[in-house]
């Protein structure tokens, strides 16, 4: 009997788990319970084709039917459980989660559990009710879910006869913090996110003189889910209505595989539907999860980004309007990870317009897809009432591109930015910014002190390619030889690095100018580096050496081969 109520709690954690993947949009949980004709359907107009990150309000909230099933075919075994969950705005605010602060929706979540049952080892169990509350705290300007807790309360009857009480209590986050859908989403669009998702149970069951069980337990688990949007919408149906969905198949894999299908519909700005299959060894768990009833706030206040997508360091213009607002303050901002700046302000005219024109800053999400680098939410608030007045809109952000002018001949250069694709062949032959056919050779003098010092190359046109490409990476804190066939332009897809750290070893090293402006090589360099080398074509090896750095000034795109006169590592600090 204990080992059958131990096998009981285990199973419905992990199918609970399972069963409520942290998605985009707002996360809830249906099921397969009655149709209610009588609930409202609240349309809200959505463009056709495109579905952009949904502005949530305080007190909106969706009722879904959430039912699950687990199978195990080694020994017949099954469970079966029916609950409804009822989920709510309830809070707008900033929430601090492992070392990192996130603007987020809190969720609240109340679990009204209805019936169920189930068989273990040759013993019956029913389900006679039960409930549970939670929360789930979601980023306002992707709806990446930061972190979720659920806690729910069973009554069960095992064997028809013994009364048995259960708590439930499970922890999920995931770190990366990651966008399981790329808004604004499009139809035909392909994207994913990779995670390691983090954990944590209590579980407890109280069955009276036959004895009681307690458990803690921590995990782990890398997941992959990649997601495809089918190039039409459907019509589906739900006890809250008939919608017409965006159609999403979900591929999980990793530490656990599995599929979702979800019905994704903007006016209600969450999924109506969605079915869940997952397998491990010889167990499996379904789920099918409906929404039955939603009460979506609608809001008069508005916002557009123009264009609505652009590259880093070009200008955008945001513009809306919050008419309940004339001649307020505003204050537009990415809530996380922008850089230089994610936050400008402006203010209202006497109708409650506004608009700010904006540098595109480097900022990044985890959700990449075939068509874009990143997309991201800006979030505009009125200063008097952030709360109640905000609105968020969706910018899809590309790479920069810079120039590189090469003649023929050696040149000596860096990389102005990081580049987007590391592999050397990738970007030195893309077929548009690449220079294939105009160089032969690349050099790469690597002077890390852990391995035998050497000359690494890259020759695309050799003979012995296999044999002389050991250069197969490139980035932008190392300097590269190039030879010319003729003059070319390279062109870097790649983003700004603001921060970062060149370890430079004991003697010569061979760097890049990471930094963005000219600046003397005594005013950027470690005071241990003495001497620089740098591109003459009129020297012996094209390099002329310089011992007075304070004459010497630093230019992007240029190398550098820079002497560490002290016997350990140092770190160049560039930022």
């Amino acid at each position: 009997m204990k080992r059958e109520l131990k096998v009981f709690i285990s199973i419905l954690v992990v199918s609970l788990m399972v069963s409520g993947v942290i998605g985009s949009g707002t996360t809830f949980q249906s099921d397969l319970m009655e149709e209610k004709d009588d609930e409202p359907n609240n349309d809200i107009s959505s463009s056709p084709d495109i579905a952009n990150v949904p502005t949530l309000q305080m007190n909106t909230s969706w009722r879904y039917n959430h039912e699950y099933w687990y199978n195990d075919t080694s020994s017949d075994e099954y469970m079966h459980i029916v609950e409804k969950m009822n989920y709510t705005v309830s809070e707008i605010g900033t929430y601090h989660y492992n070392g990192t602060d996130y603007y987020c929706y809190n969720i609240s979540i109340d679990i009204d559990i209805i019936d169920g049952d189930g068989y273990m080892n040759g013993s019956s169990i029913e389900v006679d009710g039960g409930s549970g509350h939670g929360y789930i705290w979601k980023k306002v300007s992707d709806l990446g879910p930061v972190k979720e807790y659920t806690h729910r309360y069973i009554d069960a009857t095992a064997e028809g006869f013994y009364q048995v009480d259960i708590w439930l209590n499970s922890t999920r986050a995931s770190q990366p913090v990651v966008e399981n859908y790329d808004y604004p989403m499009n139809l035909d669009e392909e994207f994913w996110s990779n995670t390691t998702l983090i954990t944590q149970t209590h579980n407890k069951y109280d069955a009276g003189t036959l004895g009681s069980d307690e458990s803690w337990s921590n995990g782990t688990s890398d997941t992959t889910q990649f997601n495809k949007i089918d190039p039409s919408r459907v019509n589906v149906d739900v006890p809250a209505g008939s919608f017409d969905a965006f159609y999403i198949n979900k591929t999980i894999s990793g530490d656990s595989e599995g599929i979702q299908k979800r019905w994704y519909n903007s006016s209600v700005r969450s999924f109506v539907k969605e079915y869940g299959n997952t397998t491990s060894g010889n167990s499996s768990y379904d789920w099918i999860k409906k929404l039955e009833y939603y009460d979506v706030a609608t809001s008069s206040n508005s916002q557009d980004i123009e264009p609505n997508e652009e590259r880093i360091g070009k200008n955008v213009t945001i513009s809306g309007r919050f008419p309940d607002h004339p001649n307020s303050d505003v204050t537009i901002k990415i809530p996380e990870g922008a850089k230089p700046t994610s936050t400008w302000n402006t203010t209202t005219d006497g109708d409650g317009y506004y608009s700010k024109e904006i540098t595109v800053p480097l900022a990044t999400d985890n959700t990449p897809t075939l068509i874009d680098w990143s997309s991201n939410g800006f979030v505009a608030t009125v200063d008097s009432a952030p709360k109640k007045d905000y609105v968020v809109s969706t910018l899809t952000i590309q790479p920069q591109l810079k120039d590189i002018q090469l003649e023929k001949g050696w040149q000596f250069i860096s990389l102005p930015l990081e580049p987007v694709q590391k592999d050397i062949s990738a970007v030195l032959n893309d077929p548009d910014h690449g220079i294939s056919g105009s160089y032969d050779k690349v050099f790469h003098f690597d002077s890390n002190e852990s391995k035998f010092k050497e000359w690494k190359s890259f020759q695309p046109e050799s003979e012995r390619s296999s044999h002389y490409n050991s250069l197969t990476k490139i980035n932008r804190s190392e300097g590269y030889w190039i030879h010319m066939l003729s003059n070319d332009n390279l062109t870097i897809e790649g983003v700004p690095v603001f921060d970062q750290n060149i370890t430079l070893h004991p003697g010569w090293n061979m760097v890049g100018y990471a930094v963005s402006e000219e600046l003397t090589a005594g005013d950027t360099l470690p005071s241990e580096v003495t001497k620089v080398a740098i591109y003459n074509s009129s020297r012996e090896y094209n390099l002329e050496y310089v011992s007075d750095l304070s004459s010497l000034t630093m230019k992007p795109r240029e190398g550098y081969l820079v002497y560490n006169s002290a016997s350990d590592d140092v770190i160049w600090r560039v930022s």
